[in-house]
């Protein structure tokens, strides 16, 4: 064979090896989110390029013993050619050269590209690497049985393909690019919060719950609904040990003209009752299976506790909803430079964000009464004021052992 045919082979081979360095990087660079994307979209080869990730093993293997094959028949053949011209230091001549130009022609250069154009470049070799496996499929298998012995001693398990971390890393990437809004960033990353949180988080504790007792008349209850501006009560027998159902201002407005002096028993309907540690993502779907929206909660000695609704559910994704009955009352609301007046039941991240501190989360959600409590470790009085080396808080207002309101003031 005459050099230059073994020279244009050479050539050929780097060009190959350029091929299956950039494939490489192409295939594995492109995200599957973007791949089920152009799927969807029905683009051409989109469908090859997700059938070769659906087998990352098999890829990877594929890519690798046709870039080890190019790499070492050009390296042999461009030895032959230095032995036509010179014999000695013929080896540490084209080890020199070879190892030169594969490294900028056959990794570096197809490789910074194909980073570049990963999108376009894995569309196009998606087919002719999906012939590829089908030719070299015998030997893929047998690397393939190799690695997962291997795999299988070292006792790794595999990586989910997508943590939750990575997906709340693209959204806040998205929305700083412009890809989605602000609003739809935090509604998100509140989703992904929801299996952290229990039903003890979000519930109207009990002495905070307006009930009704199973003796009140229909017209009585009706009134106390006009008042309050709700749309389901609970019922009590006794006290609110034994709450028996609910009543709901639908059933109310149906009867309240002929049946107003009869007792709310009439028209109760059966309440849910859930555990204090009942997820929110779980809480969610109960809610959905059961097409009801209010539950009670109860600790693990059976007491009731409290009430949760699916409006509480779901304001810890899109943020609190205000009911055209209900009295806008802020949770955090500035009375002067550094000083605002806060709710007790407002977050610690909240008050972090509109006071412009830093104060301590010790869990998610952890209100700015569950702080003071921690700090103090009692039940605090009215006027008692509690200072902090960041803040000084003083408590306006209780509601029997709760804290109702307090004035947070920043130190300068």
């Amino acid at each position: 064979m005459i050099s230059s045919t073994k020279i244009i082979i050479v050539v050929m081979l780097i060009i190959l090896s350029a091929f299956f360095s950039g494939v490489e990087i192409a295939l594995f660079s492109v995200s599957r989110l973007r791949v089920k994307h152009l799927v969807k979209k029905k683009v051409r080869g989109a469908k090859d390029v997700e059938n070769l990730k659906d087998k990352p093993q098999r890829l990877l293997i594929t890519i690798l013993i046709g870039n080890n094959v190019v790499n070492i028949g050009a390296s042999a053949l461009a030895t032959s050619i230095v032995f036509e011209f010179t014999e000695s230091f013929a080896v540490s001549i084209t080890t020199g050269i070879m190892t030169l130009i594969i490294l900028i022609f056959g990794e570096i250069t197809p490789k910074t590209l194909a980073t570049k154009y990963n999108e376009q470049i894995a569309l196009v070799v998606a087919k002719p690497l999906e012939f590829l496996q089908i030719v070299l499929f015998p030997l893929i298998v047998i690397f393939e049985i190799f690695t997962n012995m291997l795999t299988n001693i070292s006792g790794q398990k595999p990586r989910p393909l997508v943590t939750e971390e990575e997906i709340e890393t693209f959204v806040t990437v998205a929305e700083k690019t412009g890809q989605i809004k602000d609003i739809e960033k935090k509604m998100i990353h509140r989703i992904f919060k929801l299996d952290d949180l229990q039903a003890k988080d979000v519930m109207t504790p009990r002495n905070k719950i307006v009930s009704v007792s199973i003796d009140t008349q229909i017209k009585d209850v009706a009134d106390f609904f006009h008042s309050k501006g709700y749309a389901r009560l609970p019922v009590y027998k006794e006290s609110l040990d034994h709450i028996k159902g609910f009543v709901h201002v639908i059933d109310l407005q149906k009867v309240i003209l002929h049946k107003g002096d009869e007792p709310v028993s009439t028209i109760m309907r059966p309440t849910l009752f859930v555990p204090e540690s009942k997820k929110l993502d779980s809480l969610l779907r109960f809610f959905q299976r059961r097409k009801q929206h209010m539950a009670i909660v109860v600790n693990q000695f059976g007491t009731n506790t409290g009430l949760v609704t699916l409006e509480d559910v779901l304001e810890e994704i899109v943020g609190e909803i205000i009911d055209e009955t209900e009295k806008i009352e802020p949770v955090i609301k500035k009375i002067s430079e550094r000083s605002y007046l806060v709710q007790g039941r407002a977050d610690i991240d909240e008050i972090n964000d509109k006071c412009k501190l830093n104060l301590p989360e010790e869990k998610a959600p952890y209100s700015i009464s569950s702080y003071i409590l921690d700090k103090i470790g009692r039940i605090p009085k009215e006027g008692e004021i509690i200072k902090l080396p960041k803040c000084e808080i003083k408590i306006k207002s209780m509601e029997g052992n709760s804290i109702n309101i307090v004035v947070l003031t920043r130190r300068r």
